[in-house]
């Protein structure tokens, strides 16, 4: 019994690893008479679109026709064997096993015919005898070595390949290509141009594939045929697993299909992502990547970004896919800010949009109510933040503030706009931070300038650009900001 796919044939070059095509699997002389058998596989890789079939019409086998030992006492017998031009073998899927065995003289241990490639065995079962092969009588013989192109007879006898028990060869040939076979096994004096080898007599024998390298040497077992043969099934445990990797294990093949991607998207209540991949088809197990990473067709812990995805089956079949991981969901961090001054001390006063809040002046958390007050009185820059969660989503908001050192806004009481650039306007004592409403007033009560700002100067004139006389003159300011205090006076102007 032997077994296996396509890789070195024979004298030339059937190198062919991924090639389709039919070898010798088994081969046996019988336990006794002309018990004679052989058994082909028929080999190659399936595809990621299914399982590859092998168009057998017009195949030829035979027994040594001269290629590997020439003339007469080499066990050339007269005539060859081939498929017949049947729609059985237009599309043999790889891994089926064929076994064409001597109905003449029938081994004990040959299975019933089968001749269906749909009862989900991946067997054909035939003899010789069979329609579905065609027999020529005479070619090749001892003296031509050639295959016949006409004089095809429906049916065949096993006297067309019949195998010598010392020195002889079985094959399988394109006859188009008749110094390449397709698969050989040799013995005795067929010591040239040989596939497959063993010396001595083979009487008896079964040659057989142990596993699925069928152009090594090694691979190759010969064996008792009463105690070793095992027409019509696998010949080890090796063989076996290496037919159902071509099969499928004999059974139907769907392609790898993409049925759908789930992806769940963050948000507030979610803290990761995931996805779920439903694949179908092709050949289990399955290997699943994403971004380069191993994962699995249910993927979870997933943060934003985005995935490419890829699947390997176990036939090397690839899928490949894409996602997007978002948060959609999201908290909006709103505040409502009150400042009473720019000036120390400054009551602030802050309001959120309702979630749960953390406030945080100048970095320190002081409040986690929806609303914060206090009276700052240190100057300088300060910073107030609202930092809103809800579940897993978090935002935040800041407002940045500058508070100035508050004087007391006091006036000269006297000032001289002579232009000798000493004293020449009337102003504040020392600066103020806060903007002042001041009207300029005469004795008799008349309102000669008004002044609203922050940098507030009287240079003497009204407000129309008229000087004014030496005299007393009332002022009223106000403050514009924080407590709107009022301050009044009277001043000097002197020239």
């Amino acid at each position: 019994m032997l077994k296996k796919v396509l890789m070195s044939l024979l004298i030339g070059t059937f190198l062919q690893s991924n090639a389709q095509s039919l070898i010798i699997n088994e081969v046996s002389q019988g336990p006794a008479g002309a018990q004679e058998y052989v058994e082909l596989l028929v080999i190659g890789e399936m595809t990621c679109e299914g399982v590859p079939c092998v168009d057998l019409r017009g195949i030829v086998l035979d027994d040594n026709n001269g290629l590997f030992a020439p003339g007469t006492g080499t066990g050339i017998a007269n005539g060859c064997v081939r498929f017949a031009d049947n729609s059985l073998w237009d599309c043999v899927p790889i891994g089926t096993l064929i076994t064409i065995y001597n109905d003449g003289d029938i081994n004990p241990d040959i299975p019933g015919d089968d001749t269906s490639l749909d009862d989900g065995n991946c067997v054909i079962t035939i003899p010789i005898s069979s329609v579905l092969l065609d027999g020529h009588a005479t070619l090749p013989n001892s003296t031509d070595s050639s295959f016949p192109t006409t004089g095809w007879v429906s049916g065949a006898s096993w006297d067309y390949v019949a195998m010598s028990n010392a020195n002889d060869s079985f094959m399988v040939i394109d006859p188009s290509d008749p110094n390449n076979p397709w698969s050989a096994v040799s013995w005795g004096n067929n010591n040239q141009n040989n596939v497959i080898y063993f010396s001595g007599s083979a009487s008896s024998t079964v040659f057989y594939l142990a596993e699925e390298n069928f152009g090594n040497q090694s691979s190759w077992v010969g064996a008792d045929a009463s105690t070793g043969q095992n027409p019509g099934f696998a010949n080890s445990l090796s063989n076996e697993e290496w037919i159902e990797v071509m099969n499928n294990n004999c059974s139907p093949f769907t392609p790898l299909t993409n049925d759908s991607l789930v992806v769940t998207n963050m948000d507030c209540q979610t803290e990761f992502g995931s996805f779920e991949w439903f694949v179908s088809g092709g050949v289990e197990p399955y290997n699943v990547t994403s971004n380069g990473q191993s994962a699995g067709l249910v993927t979870e812990s997933l943060m934003e970004g985005n995935f490419q995805l890829l699947l390997t089956d176990n036939n090397g079949c690839t899928l490949m896919d894409s996602l997007q991981v978002n948060r959609n969901d999201s908290v909006v961090a709103e505040m409502e800010f009150y400042l009473s001054q720019n000036s120390v001390p400054a009551d602030l006063e802050v309001t959120s949009n309702g979630i749960t809040n953390g406030w945080l002046l100048d970095g320190q958390e002081v409040s986690t109510t929806s609303s914060y007050s206090s009276q700052i009185t240190e100057s300088g820059m300060h910073e107030v933040t609202l930092v809103v969660t809800e579940g897993f989503c978090t935002d935040t908001i800041s407002q940045v503030f500058e508070l100035m050192e508050n004087f007391e806004v006091t006036f000269p009481n006297m000032f001289t706009p002579n232009n000798d650039q000493e004293n020449d306007y009337f102003t504040t004592e020392n600066p103020v931070n806060t903007a002042l409403k001041v009207e300029i007033f005469n004795r008799w009560g008349n309102l000669l300038f008004v002044y609203e700002g922050t940098q507030f100067s009287w240079n003497g004139k009204t407000k129309d650009g008229n000087e004014l006389s030496e005299g007393v003159y009332f002022y009223v300011a106000q403050e514009l900001d924080g407590n709107q205090n009022i301050h009044n006076g009277f001043v000097h102007l002197l020239k």
